[in-house]
């Protein structure tokens, strides 16, 4: 796909005029709350990141990936694009500061303090950024240092409970101000908040914090080597007056993500037909997500770094872990990549509660929506919003994957069906009974063939009546003689079929007749991350997938697929529904116990996924 998740990064410079009254911040030193104990300053500035833009441009210069794209010929895209003007605005902003550990993790930086600020915001003209900030002057109290590390944390709506009067600093239900909290705690906080749903993050502005960001630049086919990441920014410099911060040239420049993943669904494309078949026009009826997370971290995970940064396709070879372009182009050294995954709370089935390296044996807990929050709006302007839910290869399952519920009406408001599975032919009612009348006759002819029974005269399909369901699904024909004793009457030899014989036969020869009451018909769609571009599925004569290892074993599996579904936050999936081959279920499916690969040998129905930055991903289905 032509991908490349792009981060919400909002170029944000954080400016306050004047410096904060000693009441906007709450501290933590020795386990005790204190006031500000010294007059200084740091300066800082925010930025807020694009997102991928217009599905349908032949050029690649904004594509961060760096894909040789042709939109001609390949199914994914990746554009940089603003979205909407919702997801960018901001509420309020909250800026924490760590004091770095000995041990060098960022998870175990210790927590000094935390700071109410009101930027001030601006449009940008650089192509990875959206808006920016200018330059926030803080005033900060004596427990703050050189080198102590910035978080920026916009539009807390519930999650964060922040009263700079009380003082109270709460994540989730992590008090952040009892003197021994960590951004790992902080990082961590959410995860006890189950069936918190995106619409927490989203209620009162879009929840932003810091991006994390890498120092060595990928989607090339050279190998990325030594690379480091960085979550937290360290304060360049801490100033004994406003005057000297308001000088500053070299602010904290701190790049933010939203905190969830954005799904769109385009129109179907107009006069599209089922297959071939120029009678059966398709109507789109309405849509939903299924299969989403409940979990999240309130900042994403770093944890797998090392082993993500050397994934690259055998068959593309490129580096998919980091963007290839500066992510501003005046932008941090030298962290200046974006990346482009991580690991969910669900990443490997289990429950995190406290540390990466901590699980619980929970098992994975997702939401899901199989007949319910369908809508029927769709395009840019109706997104659709979920956490990140990112998982192994060996989970790379339906049951795991964020899915797109697609429902359209087939034909012109007719019930269909189909008999023994065979989705190629398509039946109206009258021809379903005539089937059925025809198999009884067919079943009473072999009855006379092997010489169980005789008759005289004529048995046609006029000697049987048949009920066929209108209800959507799965349903049972009822087959009987419509004269009993005329039927009898002309056996001449054995006995007479009973309805129960009779039955029996037609339920044989027309087994599993399905019931699509209208012509509705519902789809699943897997939503791709990498998709097709960046890990694209073996068909080569080496790794051939086969039923049963449709991702071939091997020291290559991650190399070549971990990644290539999934969603990531900041990260927009636009759904394009191409072509449409056969009907698909006449009632949704639930498909949370399903472990059937995500990739399958056949398929129904074409689509594109795009990526926006938010990124923007394109796939294509063929069901």
């Amino acid at each position: 796909m032509k991908k490349l998740s792009i981060l919400a990064l909002a170029a944000v410079g954080l400016l306050v005029g004047a410096c904060s009254s000693d009441r906007d911040v709450a501290e933590a030193s020795n386990g005790n709350l204190t006031q500000e104990d010294g007059d200084q300053f740091i300066s800082l500035s925010i930025n807020l990141p694009t997102t991928p833009q217009s599905a349908t441009r032949n050029a690649t210069e904004d594509d961060d990936n760096n894909y040789n794209y042709n939109s001609e010929t390949d199914h994914e895209d990746f554009e940089l694009n603003d979205g909407l003007a919702r997801e960018y605005t901001v509420k309020n902003a909250l800026l924490v500061v760590f004091h770095p550990a000995a041990s060098g993790a960022e998870d175990d930086a210790t927590f000094v303090g935390a700071y109410s600020i009101d930027p001030n915001w601006f449009t940008s003209s650089d192509k990875q950024v959206t808006k920016y900030s200018s330059k926030i002057v803080q005033k900060v109290g004596g427990a703050v240092a050189k080198n102590d590390l910035l978080l920026v944390v916009l539009n807390r709506n519930l999650l964060i409970d922040f009263d700079k009067d009380e003082p109270k600093f709460t994540v989730g239900s992590t008090n952040m101000l009892d003197g021994t909290k960590t951004f790992g705690d902080f990082r961590y906080s959410l995860l006890e908040a189950t069936a918190l749903g995106a619409g927490v993050m989203t209620g009162n502005g879009f929840y932003m914090a810091n991006a994390p960001l890498t120092d060595k630049q990928g989607s090339t086919t050279t190998a990325i080597t030594g690379a480091a990441i960085r979550t937290l920014v360290p304060i360049n410099s801490v100033y004994q007056t406003e005057a000297e911060a308001l000088a500053s040239t070299d602010p904290a420049l701190v790049y933010v993500e939203r905190g969830m993943a954005k799904v769109t669904l385009q129109a179907l494309p107009d006069g599209l037909k089922l297959g071939s078949d120029a009678t059966k026009g398709i109507t789109f009826i309405n849509w939903t997500l299924d299969h989403t997370n409940i979990y999240s971290y309130a900042v994403r995970s770093t944890v797998g770094h090392e082993s993500f940064i050397p994934l690259a396709s055998e068959l593309n070879g490129k580096y998919r872990y980091a963007g290839f372009t500066d992510i501003t182009e005046s932008g941090p050294t030298p962290y200046k990549y974006r990346t482009y995954f991580a690991k969910d709370p669900n990443y490997d089935r289990n429950v995190v509660t406290t540390a990466p390296t901590s699980p619980t044996d929970l098992p994975i807990d997702l939401s899901y929506a199989v007949n319910s929050n369908y809508t029927s709006a769709i395009g840019d302007e109706n997104p659709q919003y979920c956490f990140e839910n990112t998982f192994d290869v060996d989970h790379q399952t339906v049951m795991n994957t964020t899915l797109v519920r697609l429902k359209v009406q087939v034909g012109g408001g007719d019930d269909l069906y189909i008999v023994q599975g065979n989705r190629g032919e398509i039946l109206l009612n009258d021809a379903v009974v005539t089937r059925a009348k025809n198999a009884a006759v067919d079943y009473i002819q072999d009855l006379k063939t092997a010489g169980t029974i005789d008759y005289t005269g004529t048995i046609s399909g006029a000697d049987f009546d048949v009920t066929v369901p209108t209800t959507a699904g799965t349903v049972s024909i009822t087959v009987a003689k419509t004269d009993g004793t005329a039927f009898d009457a002309k056996i001449t030899a054995g006995t007479a079929p009973t309805n129960d014989a009779i039955q029996t036969a037609v339920n044989a020869a027309l087994a599993d007749v399905i019931c699509y009451e209208d012509g509705m018909s519902y789809y699943t769609i897997r939503i791709k991350h990498f998709g097709d571009q960046l890990t694209p599925w073996h068909t080569t004569e080496a790794q051939m997938p086969m039923v049963g290892d449709i991702y071939p074993e091997g020291t290559n599996r991650d190399k070549n697929y971990l990644g290539r579904y999934g969603v990531l936050r900041n990260n927009w999936y636009d759904i394009r529904v191409s072509s449409i081959k056969y009907l698909g279920e006449a009632t949704p499916k639930d498909y949370k116990n399903d472990q059937t690969t995500d990739d399958e040998l056949d398929g129904y129905i074409a689509a594109k996924i795009h990526i926006l930055s938010w990124a923007k991903r394109t796939q294509n289905w063929a069901l």
